[in-house]
């Protein structure tokens, strides 16, 4: 039974409206040739092999030269909204890919400042 006043409520309307959306013609994968160079994808697409993946994990060498970063909602927000005030400026956008290599080299480097963290006292500079 429904509440008093409630029998005949008309039903919401549904509304939306269509974003067109440029880049979804393009093929996937990174399409900034710098960002590739620091280990994204390219064009190729994943072909299973037949023999099983196993994960080994990668040298402290290989490591310097591959993007771990791993931007989220809230970096693309900031990005975003920084992106904005540069548009205003007239300069250039920064990317999300540029953004994750910029994110990583400062991760690595301060890494390489301080050392292992665990094995630190907290603040390092005292």
């Amino acid at each position: 039974m429904a509440p008093a006043g409630k029998e005949n409520a008309p039903l919401p309307q549904i509304s939306f409206r269509k974003v067109e959306d440029g880049d979804t013609t393009q093929p996937m994968g990174v399409h900034d040739g710098a960002a590739r160079n620091y280990g994204y994808n390219g064009f190729k697409p994943f072909e299973r092999p037949e023999h099983y993946i196993r994960h080994i994990e990668p040298l402290e060498s290989e490591l310097a030269n591959q993007v771990e970063y791993d931007m989220d909602e809230q970096d693309q927000e900031w990005l975003d909204a920084m992106n904005r005030e540069r548009k205003k400026e007239q300069m250039d956008q920064v990317t999300y890919e540029i953004f994750e290599v910029i994110m990583d080299r400062l991760e690595k480097e301060w890494f390489d400042l301080v050392g292992n963290p665990s094995e630190q006292r907290w603040p390092p500079f005292d």
